[in-house]
């Protein structure tokens, strides 16, 4: 078979694994399948791991490591913020977006706040765009050097999300200060 036919047969591949697949097509790609064994590979592959998803258990993860990754999630964005350009091109359901957006707005006044002592571990430090906090019902992120947006997010969380965002700050700093040469170390 050639290799168009290969693509034509495997881009019906989902509706065949979930049986949806028009009974024609599905002799078409089981006779392709039986005589190519790339296609027979990415089928039965496919059919493993779709078989798996269906019958395992969902993971759990508990509150506080779930709280904890979130939360993580702000020093990415401080660390890295050209990943914050990528955010509304993911394709993630509402919730998730709407976490991504909580700590963004969460790095963005985080920053504010210790923009000084970032500056001195990083060098210049561009502060992350306000994009979110208005749609987030939240204060801008400049109000009081992020202290108002991030004291308003903090407050709609179950549990104490300033500890959290504290502790996660003093942790990277340590990072950050582990990984400063000794003459600058000393300095802040």
């Amino acid at each position: 078979m050639t290799h168009e036919t290969c693509e034509d047969l495997l881009g019906q591949l989902s509706a065949y694994i979930d049986g949806d697949l028009d009974p024609e097509l599905c002799h078409a790609l089981e006779t392709h399948v039986a005589d190519c064994e790339n296609c027979r590979t990415v089928v039965d592959t496919l059919s493993d791991t779709v078989h798996l998803y269906r019958t395992l258990p969902p993971a759990t993860v508990s509150a506080t490591l779930s709280a904890r990754l979130r939360t993580a999630l702000a020093v990415l964005f401080i660390l890295h913020p050209e990943l914050a350009d990528q955010l509304d091109a993911l394709q993630l359901p509402p919730a998730a977006q709407t976490e991504l957006r909580t700590q963004y707005t969460a790095a963005a006044c985080l920053q504010r706040m210790w923009s000084i002592r970032l500056g001195f571990y990083l060098g210049e430090v561009s502060l992350l765009p306000d994009r979110y906090s208005a749609g987030l019902g939240l204060p801008p992120v400049n109000a009081h050097y992020g202290k108002l947006c991030l004291h308003t997010l903090a407050a709609r969380q179950p549990f104490d999300q300033l500890s959290a965002y504290d502790s996660l700050m003093s942790l990277l700093f340590a990072q950050l200060k582990a990984e400063t040469p000794h003459e600058h170390a000393t300095a802040g």
